[in-house]
């Protein structure tokens, strides 16, 4: 018959479902006596015929019903094996991982674990410097779930180790402290803000770090931030200190790090204004005040909605007596707002009344007019990614062993959006998500400069763009893409929401659990993305979903659907894991999405593009050529334009209108322009400004009009041409 180790690994080859290898992993828990279950466990883990994936599904499975069992029965140590494990040096680190965060779960939810032997624990491997880094480091994440008196003993030697993921795993705990307590512990706070000084490098990689010293209001923590941001940093790491800086900031190292995030190349950039501005509220009127006016048109410029108000009364305040270059930054600012996005500053129920105002306003062309456009029509069909903003999107778990069950892996999108650099413009999508054990939220992104060729064919170019995204994703032939999701309310507000709060994700230091969806710190769950301790990929999407108000799933108790709700029993209504029952309110990415069970909100997300509802071009007097259009979207306030010109049939190239016509022109480079969705907009250029204007005395002077959405769908491509 052989030992049970024997029939457990023969029965798992055999088993060509998830539910077979279940069963085996039932038998040899019954099958084993209580006395040699460790062993029995631990020779699993070692088996190099059960990769380490294999363990989370498996091994850790059996662990949890055997100690619930225990505690059901009453035995006197139901979590002896689980601390065994721990302790075993000969055990696999993925397994001894693992089994932390099994402690830590049974800790949370006040099973039979005596409190003072969890401290214990803790400080011993924590503190034990024979252990793996990695091993004392997810032990001293822990603190953070003990209250403060239990923490001090061990907090100390964790920081004086001057070993970062230590140091970072101890703010873990910090940052959660009263910040009158933090002043007062100095025996802790003097060799952190030391550490900062001396590992600037190293403090400036941790969330935890930056945001425990941000909120230590001392003079040496003030300074320790002013040395730290005058360093030339990548652009990541501007990131990071734009989303962990202390509201009570002195100035001087506020303004230096508004002038390193304004440095950052990409979409990163709008990320991080967005955290000044959030972290900051009062940071425009702070940079007007201290007459940082460069500085305030750049934040402004980047991310005006930030503000949740116009920034036209700031530019409007500006003096005039300032030198030429930031005086026509303003002025272009002040016009761009003005005419291409005013409703990004209006509340939903005004917008229709402004743009009916402005169709009354704008639309006549000019007078006078020499001829109009004879000959129009679309070139391209439309494009449709099939994503929009805040998707949550979907593809087979990234597993190597087929008899594992496909819970799928989620993550959510977070936009398609074009950057202006000096060189042209680069597309680039982007997402978020859990990037698995023992992982943490990441970000993963793909990115074009294709879009800069005036000649290409943006559906063409944006299909490239989002199977490099996929790939980015880890979408392959063996790893199929299941689509976007959304709720059925899912609008134009409630996507900025969801972007904003897959952002705030990334700036904090949460690690993958495998137990529950979300983990948090402390006793007490505030709701907040400060005190979540761990995710799994599918409550990266719930929590972001959930604290913008939008219901995904409800769990075990339908009046705790909202995770980010202050309690409790908020995440723990989502705790339960589907493995293969699919009993009331077990929760994995597949059930969220909608493909098992019926626990979920979500449904596949519509395919829409942007519509061209009007193109029309007109030449009038003194050769000035009037470019009018309109572009309605149902998901953006906002959308992307480009408009080309060139003799028919091409070469074609940007347009760029100038200031002859009316005030409320828009006006510049029409590289992928930002413009207010569903309005007539007219651009005006001097005849002899545009590409091909030579060539129009014997060929039609052509113009293309495409627009791009967010989501990177694409409109239809519309031409319209003026004779000769």
């Amino acid at each position: 018959m052989g030992s049970p180790l024997d029939q457990f690994m023969a029965a798992i080859k055999k088993a060509d479902t998830s539910e077979l290898a279940n069963q085996a992993v039932d038998q040899l828990l019954t099958d084993t006596p209580p006395q040699e279950l460790v062993n029995t466990l631990i020779e699993v883990a070692q088996s190099e015929e059960l990769n380490n994936e294999m363990l989370g599904y498996f091994i850790l499975p059996g662990l949890k019903r055997i100690i619930l069992k225990r505690i059901q029965e009453k035995y006197p140590d139901p979590l002896a094996e689980v601390i065994a494990l721990v302790k075993n040096s000969e055990v696999p680190q993925k397994l001894v991982l693992h089994c932390i965060d099994y402690l830590s779960n049974f800790f949370r939810k006040g099973y039979a674990i005596d409190p003072s032997e969890f401290v214990d624990l803790v400080r011993d491997i924590a503190c034990d410097f024979h252990l793996p880094l990695a091993v004392r480091t997810r032990t001293a994440r822990l603190l953070a779930k003990l209250p403060p008196r239990d923490q001090k003993a061990i907090l100390k030697p964790l920081i004086d180790s001057r070993e970062p993921p230590l140091i970072t795993a101890a703010c873990s705990a910090l940052c959660r402290w009263p910040g009158g307590d933090l002043v007062q512990a100095g025996e802790l706070i003097d060799p952190l803000i030391d550490f900062v000084k001396q590992s600037p490098a190293a403090a400036v990689q941790s969330p935890n770090i930056l945001r425990t010293l941000a909120r230590i209001d001392t003079e040496e923590s003030h300074k320790a931030f002013a040395a730290l941001v005058e360093k030339d940093w990548e652009d990541d790491d501007w990131v990071r200190l734009a989303a962990c800086i202390a509201p009570n900031s002195r100035f001087a190292p506020l303004l230096r790090t508004i002038q390193g995030v304004l440095k950052i190349k990409g979409p990163r950039k709008g990320e991080a204004t967005r955290s000044l501005m959030r972290r900051i509220p009062g940071l425009a009127e702070s940079l007007h005040e201290q007459a940082r006016y460069r500085e305030l048109l750049g934040v402004l410029k980047l991310e005006p909605t930030a503000m949740d108000k116009s920034p036209l009364p700031f530019i409007e305040k500006i003096p005039t007596n300032i030198d030429a270059d930031t005086s026509k930054m303003a002025e272009e600012l002040k016009r761009d707002f003005k005419s291409a996005r005013c409703t990004a500053f209006l509340p939903e129920e005004d917008i229709q009344a402004w743009k009916e105002k402005q169709l009354d306003d704008l639309q006549q062309p000019p007078p006078a007019i020499k001829r109009e456009s004879t000959d129009q029509g679309r070139r391209y069909g439309e494009y449709c990614t099939g994503l929009n903003m805040g998707n949550a999107i979907y593809r087979d778990t990234y597993l190597i062993d087929p008899t594992c069950h496909n819970h799928w892996h989620a993550a959510v999108f977070q936009a398609f959006e074009f950057t202006h650099e000096d060189d042209g413009v680069e597309g680039h999508m982007r997402g978020v998500h859990m990037t698995g054990f023992p992982g943490a939220v990441q970000p993963f992104a793909a990115s074009s400069c294709g879009f800069n060729n005036p000649n290409i064919d943006v559906a063409v170019q944006m299909h490239d763009l989002y199977d490099a995204f996929l790939k980015a994703f880890k979408v392959d032939d063996d790893h199929k893409f299941h689509g976007a999701r959304q709720t059925a309310s899912t609008g134009k507000s409630e996507r900025l929401c969801l972007l904003q709060a897959s952002e705030d994700l990334m700036s904090y230091d949460i690690q993958y659990v495998f137990a529950d969806m979300l983990d948090w710190k402390g006793s007490h769950w505030s709701g907040t993305a400060a005190d979540i301790d761990n995710l799994r990929c599918d409550g990266v999407v719930e929590y972001i979903y959930e604290s913008c108000g939008e219901q995904v799933c409800a769990g075990t108790q339908a009046d705790c659907w909202n995770i980010a709700a202050e309690g409790n029993q908020y995440p723990e209504s989502h705790a339960d894991l589907h493995t293969l029952e699919l009993d009331q309110g077990e929760l994995c990415p597949r059930v969220q999405a909608g493909d098992e069970g019926n626990d979920t909100t979500f449904i596949c997300a519509e395919l829409l593009a942007p519509t061209i509802k009007a193109f029309s071009v007109h030449e009038a007097a003194n050769n000035v050529v009037v470019l009018a259009f309109s572009v309605e979207s149902k998901d953006y306030n906002s959308v992307y334009v480009r408009l080309l010109a060139g003799p028919a049939g091409g070469p074609f190239d940007f347009v760029t209108s100038g200031t002859v016509g009316p005030e409320e022109g828009l006006f510049g480079t029409w590289r992928f322009k930002e413009v207010d969705e569903g309005t007539n907009h007219f651009a005006w250029c001097p005849k002899n400004t545009l590409p091909g204007h030579s060539a129009s005395r014997n060929h039609p002077l052509e113009f293309r009009l495409v627009a791009v959405d967010k989501g990177g769908n694409v409109s239809a491509e519309h031409y319209c041409r003026l004779a000769p």
